[in-house]
Parts: C-alpha cells; sequence; structure tokens
C-alpha cells in the first residue's frame, strides 16, 4: 500500500506541489509524515540522519522532475540507475541543509499562510469555492491526510522564502544589461564553403578484417532490444460508468440534489473605466486615484461617453494610470470580488455605478447587457442528468475499487488473478515490447518504466498501480522477459560497412578542410579557388540568422574580432558530416545610444533571473561546504 502512495503521488497532486514553487530542490514527499523512524541510514546531515525510506521517495521524485523538464525528449529508463541515485541522494542532502538554514535563520511559515495557499488550489475547488471534503478525499486518494499534506507545504514555502530572498537582493546594474544587449545585438560579416565528405566516399573500401574488427569494438551497436510482455488489470472511471444502474427515480433524485447546476446563469456585459492605484499605494495616492475616479464618473453621469473619457485621460497626461473596456458576457464569479459584486447588484441597463476598489485601482462601472438565467426541466436535462449520476456513482466506486485492487495486488505480489477475481475484471495481456514502448497500453511510458523495473521484471511482483491520467489505473506484472541479444556478425555486415565508408569520409573531409586552413591563414586567398570552395557570403547576420548553418552561426560568434583588412579562419565539422571553413571579415557593434530603454529592462530581467539562480548555486555550495555531511551510498 505504502508503494502505491508513492506511485499516486505522480498524478495531479504531484502538479500541486510543482505549482507551489519554482525550484527542483523543494519538492517534498509524504512518506517522513507516515513511517517510522529506524530504517536504514544513507546519510547524516548536520547530525541528522536520512533513511533509505526518505531517500526512496527523493530518488522518485527526482526521476519526476528530470521527466517533467525534459519532457518526451528524455528517456528516462536508458539513463545510468546508479548516477541517477547519487544525484537523488546529493539533491535529498541540499534540501535538508536548506531546511536547516531556514530554520537557523528564523523563518517561519504561519498556519494562515498555509492554509492560504491550500485553499488557493484549483484541485480542491468545486464551482469555483474551495471545498473542504473535496480537499480531504483529493488527500485520501493519494494516501495523505491534511495534517500530512499541510506539513509538507510548510517546509516547501519555507524554502521558497529562502529563494525569494535571494531573487529579491539580487542586482544587476545598466551598465551590464546595456553591455549584455550590445553583444546580443552584434552583427557580422562571414562568409563560409562546405567541404562535402560525400566525393571522399569513393575512396573508402573497408575489407572483411576491418569491418569484423568494428564489430568486436561496438558490439553495443549491433543488439536485438531487450523485451518484456506483461499481463495486466486495467481499471477506468469509463468503463465502471457504463455498468452504473439507472433507474428515473435515482435520476430524479439526483437533479432535484443539483438542479442550480442545470440552469444557464445570468449573464452580464458592462464597460468600465479603471484608474489605477495599488492597495498598498500611499493614502495619499489613493484618495487621488479615488477623486479622479469620481470625476470620471460625474462626467459620465453629465452624458460624455465612456470612449470620451479615456481619450480625454490620455489627452491630459493620464493615460498610463487610465484604462477601460467591455467586459463581455460574464457570469458571477468570473471577475474580482468587488467588481463582480457591483456590476450585478445593477439593477437597470445604463446604470453608473460609484467608484469601487480591487487590487487594480478604482472602477467605474456601465451596466450595458443583461440577458436572464433560466431553468431546465428534469426531462430537458435528463441527459446531462444521467451522465453526470453516471460519473458520480462510477467516481465512487472506482476509489474504492483502486484501494482493493492495491491491497489486493500488494498482498498477492505474484499473481493477479486473485483482484480480478474480486473485481470482476479481465487479466489481459500486451504483446512484447522494448524499453522504448510499443503500442496502445505499451505505448504509456510510465506502464513501460514499471514493466522494466526491478521489481517487476527481475523479482517478478506486481507493479504498483499506475495512474494513467485521474481515471485509470492498472496493475501490471511480467509475463515473459528476452534479454538483449547479439546480432550475427552477417546480418550487420552491410550497415557497418556504410558506417565505416561514411565515418572515414567525414575524417577525410575534416583533414581536407585543417589543410587548407593552414594556407589560408598564411595568406592564401588563391588555395582556395583552387580547391573549387564555393564559399557564400553573409553580411549583417545577427546570432539567430536562419539564413547561415546553425553550427557556423554559433562557431563564428565565438571567433575573434579580425583586424582591419586580416580576416579570421576556423573550421567546424557538420552534423551532416561535412566540414565546413569560415571567413570571419568585420564586427559590427550597435550604437550604445539605440538601445531602447523597454529593451534594456527585459534584459535586465532575465540577468537578474539568470544571476539569482547562480547566487542560489553559490548559497548550496556554501551551505554544503560549511555542513558536517556524511553519506552512505552504499546503503541506496
Amino acid at each position: 500500500m505504502l508503494q502505491f502512495i508513492r506511485e499516486r503521488a505522480q498524478g495531479w497532486i504531484a502538479g500541486v506541489i510543482v505549482a507551489l514553487i519554482s525550484i527542483p530542490f523543494a519538492l517534498w514527499g509524504i512518506q517522513e509524515y507516515v513511517q517510522s523512524s529506524g530504517d536504514v541510514v544513507v546519510a547524516e546531515v548536520n547530525g541528522q540522519e536520512l533513511g533509505l525510506r526518505e531517500f526512496q521517495d527523493a530518488y522518485q521524485r527526482y526521476r519526476r522532475q528530470l521527466q517533467a523538464l525534459a519532457g518526451e525528449r528524455l528517456d528516462i529508463s536508458k539513463l545510468n540507475e546508479s548516477v541517477l541515485k547519487s544525484q537523488a541522494l546529493e539533491q535529498l542532502v541540499n534540501e535538508t541543509l536548506l531546511r536547516q538554514a531556514a530554520a537557523g535563520a528564523g523563518m517561519r511559515i504561519g498556519d494562515e499562510q498555509v492554509r492560504a495557499a491550500v485553499r488557493s488550489f484549483q484541485g480542491f475547488h468545486r464551482q469555483g469555492v474551495f471545498a473542504q471534503d473535496l480537499y480531504e478525499r483529493q488527500l485520501q486518494i493519494n494516501g495523505m491526510t491534511p495534517v500530512g499534506f499541510e506539513e509538507m507545504m510548510r517546509r516547501d514555502m519555507l524554502v521558497e522564502q529562502i529563494r525569494q530572498g535571494i531573487a529579491e537582493t539580487t542586482f544587476v546594474t545598466e551598465e551590464q544589461a546595456r553591455d549584455a544587449e550590445r553583444l546580443s545585438q552584434q552583427t557580422r560579416d562571414l562568409r563560409y564553403a562546405v567541404i562535402e565528405s560525400g566525393p571522399f566516399e569513393a575512396q573508402v573500401n573497408p575489407g572483411d578484417e576491418e569491418i569484423g574488427r568494428y564489430y568486436e569494438e561496438h558490439a553495443d551497436r549491433y543488439t536485438t532490444p531487450e523485451t518484456v510482455k506483461i499481463a495486466y488489470i486495467d481499471l477506468s472511471l469509463e468503463a465502471l460508468s457504463a455498468q452504473v444502474a439507472v433507474d428515473d427515480a435515482a435520476l430524479r433524485q439526483y437533479y432535484g440534489a443539483n438542479e442550480a447546476a442545470y440552469s444557464i446563469p445570468e449573464e452580464r456585459s458592462a464597460n468600465h473605466i479603471l484608474v489605477r492605484v495599488e492597495r498598498k499605494a500611499a493614502q495619499d495616492l489613493i484618495e487621488a486615484a479615488r477623486k479622479r475616479a469620481l470625476e470620471y464618473r460625474d462626467a459620465a453621469i453629465a452624458g460624455t461617453s465612456f470612449e470620451e473619457i479615456l481619450e480625454q485621460a490620455a489627452a491630459t497626461g493620464a493615460a498610463n494610470e487610465t484604462e477601460g473596456g467591455e467586459t463581455g458576457m460574464v457570469r458571477r464569479g468570473v471577475l474580482p470580488k468587488e467588481f463582480d459584486e457591483t456590476l450585478f447588484s445593477m439593477q437597470t441597463v445604463g446604470d453608473i455605478s460609484e467608484p469601487i476598489q480591487t487590487d487594480f485601482g478604482f472602477h467605474i462601472i456601465r451596466l450595458d447587457k443583461i440577458v436572464a438565467g433560466s431553468e431546465r426541466s428534469f426531462e430537458e436535462a435528463r441527459a446531462d442528468v444521467e451522465r453526470d449520476y453516471r460519473h458520480e456513482q462510477a467516481e465512487r466506486l472506482f476509489y474504492e475499487q483502486a484501494e482493493r485492487l492495491s491491497n489486493i495486488t500488494f498482498e498477492q505480489p505474484d499473481t493477479l488473478a486473485g483482484a480480478a477475481e474480486e473485481l470482476g475484471l479481465p487479466v489481459q495481456e500486451t504483446g512484447y515490447f522494448s524499453r522504448t514502448g510499443g503500442e496502445d497500453l505499451a505505448g504509456q511510458k510510465a506502464v513501460v518504466d514499471a514493466a522494466f523495473s526491478p521489481e517487476v521484471m527481475i523479482e517478478g511482483n506486481n507493479s504498483a498501480p499506475i495512474e494513467l491520467g485521474d481515471d485509470r489505473l492498472v496493475v501490471l506484472r511480467a509475463v515473459d522477459h528476452q534479454a538483449q541479444a547479439r546480432r550475427p556478425l552477417e546480418e550487420v555486415r552491410e550497415r557497418i560497412r556504410t558506417e565505416l565508408v561514411a565515418e572515414k569520409a567525414r575524417q577525410m573531409a575534416s583533414d581536407f578542410g585543417h589543410e587548407l586552413l593552414v594556407k589560408l591563414r598564411a595568406g592564401g586567398g588563391p588555395i582556395a579557388d583552387a580547391a573549387s570552395l564555393q564559399w557564400q557570403q553573409a553580411r549583417g547576420v545577427d546570432r539567430h540568422a536562419v539564413e547561415v548553418n546553425r553550427a557556423v552561426l554559433r562557431h563564428a560568434f565565438k571567433l575573434p574580432r579580425p583586424q582591419p583588412g586580416k580576416p579570421v579562419y576556423d573550421g567546424v565539422p557538420l552534423g551532416t558530416g561535412d566540414y565546413a571553413i569560415i571567413e570571419l571579415q568585420e564586427v559590427h557593434d550597435i550604437a550604445a545610444e539605440s538601445l531602447g530603454t523597454d529593451v534594456l529592462l527585459e534584459r535586465r530581467k532575465d540577468m537578474l533571473a539568470s544571476e539569482g539562480a547562480r547566487e542560489w548555486l553559490v548559497l548550496l555550495a556554501a551551505l554544503r561546504q560549511a555542513a558536517d555531511v556524511e553519506t552512505h551510498p552504499d546503503g541506496l
């Protein structure tokens, strides 16, 4: 069951945690809140012991973090597991150091802050309002308690407090931003010629001995992949929903209890003028904004249109503080609270409100249109009522069966038969698939990871329940496993021949390019013509020019500034196997006075973020250097 809890943290609850803070170091699991101490110690940080169970949670979180950051580009299963474990242990040590530092600095997160953060998560909302029962049920599904979850959040928010402190004290000077922007907008004149590897291939003819030697030296390239075949139980909300029995009486009762959900709510549209001022601004600024909003209201009541008021505001230099426009048709609860309450309390189209204050400033509102709501009878809403009723009943059954599935497959780790019989679900099978995945269910990365995990593939146990979205759960076990095998030489001989030819041709093109570079640097302009190189001229190109080969462009911007009349020559291998010779002719810098304020502000913002990240790493290094840390990787 504990493994199930760990794995279910991969779903939306992990998204909640990620949304709480943006740094990867602050993600904490739940095991330390529900498990006792006394397990194997994997590290000691300033006298605080970190156990194996805590590390196992950290390891799973670290894998999920890597996957979330890299997306589909990264196949976690192909990474070295011992390296991942070492990195996860380092991250766990860093997290512990940060918590200790925060506590030592007297930082605290109050209960009200934690409650506010919890109540802000949309996953705990029903119809736009925090629902305590939904909150508790979602935590229960994920094997957590409110106390444990809120303590986890408190710790995360405490570490985030440190990060915010670093971010708010980082600075970048205007001159630094200016220099960085000038370098970013620098352009260069260059020309380049490509020495193609293709013509050299005719000169390469590898023999049998060379092919055999290459085969032995690169044996790992010529193998059939490891594959596995799995059996699985599939529990889905959709399938359960179709099985829910319905009758007219139950549907009418459900409709009566949720009648508001089947009505069409009233909608309104309005126009408004906003005088911007922050709530935390000085009182004199707030009063000035309120007074200006009253003046606009008086003008509107006297017959001046909102559009004319905004034009006059712009003409008098108040455009930065004043804005407005139409809301479009909206329902209750969409707009800021104060705005929403005022708009839906107005009685007559054309009415203009008193100035009302929101977090954005003071608004005056003109009610433009009202579209009354309407009720749908049971007969009109019957299809929707049945859909919702089925979904609700299936959802309850889904949670119950998910727990039973977890318990039975944990208690009977070597078979799925017991769970299948108990829940009335079939045991299904896939075909063979490799670590890159297969078809249908085997195309799900979480399924592939579980199928090739040591617990399933080597130890022969059932997997923990795997969450595929919010409404589907599978448990699997390996039926058969086929190890990676080396392919016979005769089967891959032509492939090796092709690879050898291409490899040697690339090297020959590179060698020829280096010979030409030596002559060009010695002042041999005509040599390029003798080599029949076709030069491509590129003038005034920046770092993002699409008309120049990317490898050539990147390398050209690394070359030193040429002296007048003395080009700089260099070469770079291309991904195609060809080799490019580059002639850098001139460098053009943008004039400092041409850099706009907005551009410099954006550049400074980017540099602040980069500098903040650097200082965060410096902090971690300093904490680590001053700490007494002892790790025990052999216990992982």
